[in-house]
This record gives structure tokens, C-alpha cells and sequence, in this order.
């Protein structure tokens, strides 16, 4: 048997699965679009990303979050229908075949996106979590907070000091205006809650509430002298207090007030610091800080809501002991257990419900803090617990990359936009791996169709074998029509990544006049009976066939076409010279 007969041979049959893989790629991608397995595959592995990888239970939680997210205008805006004509009614048909049968395990609504960008997901994920919301309610937390115990609290330690020997005229215009400062103070917060001014509006607002605080105590400092009654004159002379007392803070002043006003400029120093002419820092302030404290990073909101969520089976199973009506792992947030809260709640979380758990029912301040608390079971509802722990990683990680890389004081937006990019890492990541699953899937359907349309062609591999090797006409009109299609079709490199282009040009070269080894015709039938006479069970040796018809049909017809290019090339004793 000489080398240019097995080559030959060998074209001839790579040819034959190179049809017959076209054939399958094309019913494959109609079943690809018809059950929108990619869009079910994509939602799968988002479902599988929420959940904290296989093999984790895929509760209520995650269906509802996905089905969330995929009902946000920015995913659905992604997968465009027709809405009228013949296209809507097949798309109509096709989504009665997409949700059939997977009610239980995967709900589709026929209109799901196939691909999705990270920045998407990301963006739709951080609006889910309500970042923006729970952010600004904890900042108008901050802020009521250093109020209160920064501000009020030793304000009214200076006043009511024992050490502090003002006349009691004094002390009551000092008290009335301390009313009215407090007054002012709530109204920025209240501002601020209802997002009517910014938080930069508001530090400038309470800076400017303790100036006049301490600019109406001057009025009952003693020594005042002309050129600063003239000016203050000037300041506030539509300030009715002013004119008032403007005799008595001239004649009758309390030393005392002098230590009270130092004592007020040095908390505004301490809190609003700016930078001093010994130091050569006077552009310097603190505002930046400021903000920064007052405003929490994803990272600390995230932490209150992450929770204690790696679980031991031993201690689940210590507490299914103690409580009669346990309920299963992740369904015990819906009733109260004595304990639960303590051992469950993340360290950040235990601190705030410490720090803050006992406030007066009746303070502005608890009922931001029972917001704050809403909104962090609001979200401890809607995300898987290995979710909020993902989620929470990713979130000191953003932290950490920020600061590494410009080492100065973040505003959180940074962070923020840091987080959103870490999210988006993590989407990519996770459907990489979900792309290998998705090709391994793929290439088992392929095989099924492949087997099976090797069955219904009757594409028997032993049979192609002996018809190749005794049938010369066939075998030169096979290659012949091999290297045409080779040479008309060649991938350039342009399109050498796409296979549509190239492979739809070897659909059109082939010649559909050659006579092919297959079908169930009664001479192609007689020639198999005859093959397999030697065989102790004929049958066996034609299933055999089709199984490897199968498996090479599975390869694919980029790989056929590949590979026949080359067999080519040896044969013809090299490459051609490039036109």
C-alpha cells in the first residue's frame, strides 16, 4: 500500500466528517438558539457565582436576587426582540420551548441576555445592594454623632461648669442661645437626611453655627475694645442679642465668659482644624479627613452586613439539639432564637448594636440608627451569606489596592469605584471558568449529535473505510473536490478567528453530486452486511462505526478543516507559494 493511496484514503475520510460536521454545527446552533442554552448557561453561572460555587444550596435567596438583577433595565436592555411580524411570533414559539421543563430548576422567560460585560453586572449588583442609600443614612449617623458627643455634650459641660462664675442674666441668654444652636444643628442633619445639601455643606454649616455661637459669647466678655464694638457693630447689627446687650457687655462683663469663649475656639480648632502661621501650613485643613471619617468606606458597610457566615457543622448540629424547631441552615434568619444575634453577627456589627443598641427611643439619633439597622437586614435578606462574604473580601481588597496606589487620604467615591472594579474582576473570573464548563457541555452535546445523526445518515466509519479502499473513483473524486475546497477557502488573516466566514465558503465549494459512502440505500445497506460477515455479532461492528462517527463529528469543522489543509500540503509535497 503505497504512501499516496493512504493519503489519499486519509483525505477522502477527513473530508466526509468535515460534511458531516458542518451538518451538526448547524443543527447544534439551531438547538443553541432555539433552547437558549448559552443564556441558560450564563444565568446558571451567575446563580453558581452567588452562591458561593457548586455544590452550595441554591436557596430562594439566589433565584430571587438573580431574577432581580435580571429584570434591571440595564441587563434587560442587553437582549433585543422583535416585537411584531413573523419574527415576534418564532420568538413567541421558541420561548415556549426555552421555559419547558424548567420551572424547577432554572427559570427563563425566553428574553435572557447570552453575553453580559462585567460593567453591567457590577453596576446592577452595587444598585441591588443600595450602597448609596445605607451610605448616606450611616454618614448622617457620623455626623449626629460628633454633634451630639463632640460638640453638645461639652458645650454644655462648659456652661454648666461649676468653675464657670457668670451672673445668672448671663448664663440664661447663654442657655436660650445654646437652644437655638442645637436647633440649628438638628436642621442640618435633618437636611441632610433628606439629601436637601451636601455633607460638605453641612461641616461648613456646623462650623459656621459655632462661630456665631462663640461670636454671641464675646457680647458678654468684658474687655472689648472701641475698634472691635465697631466692628462687631458692623457684623451684627441685625443681630437683636447684639443691640441688647451691647451696653451690659461693655460695663458689666463676666470675666468667666473669656475662658468659655477659649474653651469654644479651641473645640472648633479641634474638630475644624486649619493650619497656623508658625507652622507655615495656613492652606492646610482638615476637611478632607473630616469627610472621610464622617463618610463609611464599602468596606465597613459591607462588614455590617457580612455576619458570622462560615458555619460549623458541629455547631448547627449543637444548636438543632437545643431547639426543637430548628430550621434548616439557611432559613434561621426568619425566626428569633435566644443567641442567635451574639453568635451570628459579625465583631463591627456587635459593636454598633453595643455603642448604640441603648439609646433613647425618643432621639433623632435612634431613629436614624434603627434606618441603619433596617436597611442592614433588608439586605441580609436579599444576599446569600457565602454572597456577603464574598462580597465583604472584595470590599477591604478594593480598600487596600486604593490606598496602595496613591497613598493619600480616599474619599469614598474612590473606594466605591474601586469596589465596583473588583466586582467586575471577580464576574470575569467566574465566567471564565463557567466558559470551560460551557465548552466541555458543548462538546458532550455535540457528540450525542453527532452519534446520532452518524445513525440517521447511516455514517458508519468501518464501512467509509472499506469503500475509500476499494472504490478509486470515489476516493479521487473526494480528493479531488478536497484540495479545491482547501484551495478556494483557505482562512486568511483577516478571518482567521472567525470559522463562519471560511467554513460557509466550504458548505458552498462542496460538490454535492459525489456519491457519498452513507444513507440506508439498498446497495449501501448490502455492502455493510457483506463488511461485517466475519463479526460474531454484525450488528455490533455498525454501532461501532457510528460511535466513532460520533466522536469524530464532535471534533468539530474548524478541526477537520485544519487538518485537511495539512494532509493536503504533505501530499502535494509543501505548502503552496503564497499569491
Amino acid at each position: 500500500m503505497s504512501l499516496p493511496f493512504l493519503l489519499n484514503l486519509v483525505i477522502g475520510l477527513i473530508f466526509i466528517y468535515l460534511i458531516l460536521s458542518l451538518i451538526a454545527s448547524e443543527i447544534q446552533e439551531i438547538l443553541t438558539t432555539l433552547l437558549q442554552w448559552r443564556a441558560a448557561h450564563l444565568k446558571k453561572s451567575i446563580e453558581i457565582l452567588l452562591t458561593g460555587g457548586e455544590g452550595t444550596a441554591n436557596n430562594k435567596k439566589v433565584k430571587e436576587i438573580v431574577s432581580d438583577l435580571y429584570n434591571n433595565p440595564l441587563i434587560k436592555n442587553i437582549s433585543q426582540e422583535s416585537k411584531e411580524g413573523i419574527e415576534a411570533w418564532l420568538r413567541q414559539a421558541s420561548r415556549f420551548f426555552v421555559t419547558f421543563g424548567r420551572k424547577n430548576s432554572l427559570t427563563l422567560n425566553g428574553d435572557e441576555p447570552s453575553y453580559m460585560p462585567s460593567e453591567t453586572f457590577a453596576s446592577t449588583l452595587m444598585e441591588r445592594l443600595n450602597l448609596s442609600d445605607i451610605s448616606q443614612k450611616i454618614t448622617v449617623f457620623n455626623l449626629q454623632r460628633m454633634i451630639k458627643f463632640e460638640i453638645i455634650v461639652k458645650v454644655d459641660d462648659y456652661l454648666n461648669n461649676k468653675n464657670l462664675n457668670i451672673r445668672n442674666e448671663t448664663r440664661h441668654v447663654l442657655e436660650s442661645e445654646f437652644e437655638i444652636f442645637k436647633s440649628n444643628l438638628k436642621v442640618i442633619c435633618v437636611d441632610l437626611y433628606n439629601k436637601k445639601t451636601t455633607l460638605l455643606i453641612s461641616i461648613n454649616g456646623i462650623r459656621n453655627e459655632i462661630d456665631s455661637f462663640i461670636e454671641t459669647s464675646k457680647l458678654f466678655a468684658p474687655s472689648i475694645s472701641s475698634s472691635s464694638l465697631k466692628q462687631d457693630s458692623e457684623e451684627q447689627e441685625d443681630n437683636p442679642l447684639w443691640s441688647q446687650n451691647q451696653t451690659l457687655s461693655q460695663q458689666n462683663g463676666d470675666p468667666d465668659v473669656t475662658k468659655l469663649i477659649t474653651k469654644l475656639k479651641t473645640l472648633k480648632n479641634g474638630i475644624f482644624y486649619q493650619g497656623d502661621y508658625i507652622y507655615k501650613n495656613v492652606s492646610y485643613n482638615n476637611m478632607d479627613e473630616l469627610m472621610r471619617l464622617l463618610q463609611p468606606s464599602p468596606a465597613h458597610i459591607l462588614d455590617l452586613v457580612v455576619g458570622n457566615v462560615k458555619f460549623k457543622e458541629q455547631e448547627i448540629r449543637n444548636l438543632k439539639g437545643s431547639y426543637k424547631d430548628f430550621p434548616d441552615e439557611y432559613e434561621f434568619e426568619s425566626k428569633t432564637y435566644k443567641g442567635f444575634p451574639d453568635k451570628f453577627a459579625s465583631k463591627t456589627y456587635k459593636a454598633f448594636q453595643d455603642e448604640f443598641g441603648n439609646l433613647d427611643k425618643n432621639d433623632e439619633m435612634y431613629k436614624v440608627y434603627e434606618d441603619i439597622k433596617t436597611e442592614i437586614g433588608e439586605i441580609g435578606k436579599c444576599l446569600p451569606d457565602a454572597t456577603r462574604e464574598s462580597l465583604a473580601s472584595l470590599a477591604k481588597r478594593a480598600q487596600v489596592n486604593v490606598k496602595y496606589a496613591q497613598g493619600q487620604v480616599q474619599s469614598v467615591e474612590d473606594e466605591i469605584y474601586q469596589f465596583k472594579t473588583e466586582i467586575q474582576v471577580w464576574f470575569d473570573r467566574s465566567m471564565e471558568r463557567a466558559s470551560g464548563v460551557y465548552k466541555r457541555n458543548a462538546k458532550g452535546i455535540a457528540f450525542l449529535i453527532g452519534f446520532f445523526l452518524a445513525i440517521a445518515v447511516n455514517a458508519d466509519t468501518f464501512h467509509i473505510i472499506s469503500r475509500l479502499t476499494t472504490d478509486s473513483a470515489l476516493r479521487e473524486a473526494l480528493t479531488t473536490n478536497a484540495e479545491l475546497v482547501t484551495k478556494d477557502c483557505l482562512p486568511t488573516q483577516n478571518n482567521k478567528g472567525a470559522n463562519t466566514e471560511y467554513l460557509e465558503c466550504v458548505r458552498q465549494k462542496v460538490n454535492s453530486s459525489i456519491s457519498l459512502p452513507l444513507g440506508r440505500d439498498e446497495a449501501n445497506l448490502k455492502q455493510q452486511t457483506q463488511e461485517s460477515k466475519g463479526w460474531f455479532y454484525p450488528p455490533l461492528r455498525r454501532f461501532l462505526g457510528w460511535i466513532v462517527s460520533g466522536f469524530a463529528i464532535m471534533m468539530g469543522a474548524p478541526f477537520w478543516f485544519e487538518l485537511l489543509g495539512k494532509i493536503i500540503n504533505v501530499r502535494n509535497a509543501g505548502k503552496p507559494p503564497s499569491s
